[in-house]
């Protein structure tokens, strides 16, 4: 990661952080109580120059109290490639984008979110492009965190190299992980 692309570290409540690209205009809130960060905290991360491209942090309760949300648990067990027989389950709780537009799906380690389900998808309908990673709150059952970098496929590819450094910088320091 090319820290020298990163501003300081943004404190999103609960222990998380994320280091936005140098410039950038941060929007949004958390909404946090003394215990957790409460769903529908939401922080937009942009460029200045009006791209049509954003980093997306929100914390979310999209799979509280649905089979699907048992169904990421086990998909989250072994870090994969994944195809989209698998993903199926998951849509559209979880995945809101048209299964035929991904491109990529594994589960992975990152090292500030833990266990993953990373996403990369192209709508050649619409132009759009994305990278987006799933992972449980750990605070609730079916509550997940949503960090993504999306937008038109030209700007997307030109301010990728900064968005995806900002994207490793997230950190859960509840899960103990590597520190920035």
């Amino acid at each position: 990661m090319n820290s020298k692309l990163l501003g300081e570290p943004l404190d999103l409540g609960g222990g998380r952080s994320i280091r936005p690209p140098q410039g950038w205009i941060v929007s949004g809130r958390v909404a946090e109580d003394p215990l957790r960060v409460q769903p529908g905290s939401r922080v937009v991360i942009a460029p200045n120059d009006g791209s049509q491209v954003s980093i997306l942090w929100r914390a979310a309760t999209w799979l509280v109290g649905k089979p699907s949300s048992q169904q990421f648990t086990f998909l989250l067990d072994i870090p994969r490639e994944l195809f989209r027989e698998q993903l199926e389950p998951l849509y559209p709780d979880l995945i809101r984008i048209a299964l035929e537009n991904i491109t990529e799906a594994r589960v992975k380690k990152h090292r500030g979110m833990g266990t993953v389900l990373a996403i990369t998808y192209l709508s050649s309908e619409s132009g759009w492009a994305g990278h987006i990673l799933y992972a449980p709150t750990g605070e609730v059952q079916g509550e997940v965190q949503i960090l993504s970098y999306e937008g038109l496929e030209i700007p997307y590819l030109t301010y990728m190299q900064q968005a995806m450094a900002s994207m490793e910088s997230f950190r859960d320091a509840r899960l103990g992980l590597l520190p920035p």
